[in-house]
């Protein structure tokens, strides 16, 4: 169980770490505005206008993508001892 939640935080600061980093490469990128995901299941709403700029992520979809990947990690973990 240690590793499993060692696994799924891991995942999710690193997931984490990249929604921080991507608004400056969008911003060098010039990248026009965007969503994926709608309601609950928003992963990435990203804003550049005249307004300013600015991005939006759901955590509920992170926190599904960390807790599956830790969860294959354990069975694949399983399938080796």
């Amino acid at each position: 169980m240690k590793r499993f939640l060692s696994v799924f935080v891991a995942t999710l600061l690193m997931l984490g770490l990249l929604f921080v980093a991507l608004p400056a490469l969008l911003l060098l990128s010039n990248v026009p505005p965007f969503r994926i995901g709608h309601h609950l299941l928003l992963i990435l709403e990203w804003r550049n206008d005249a307004q300013g700029t600015g991005i939006t992520f759901g955590l509920l979809p992170l926190g599904l993508v960390s807790l599956t990947i830790a969860m294959i990690e354990g069975v694949i973990n399983r399938d080796r001892s």
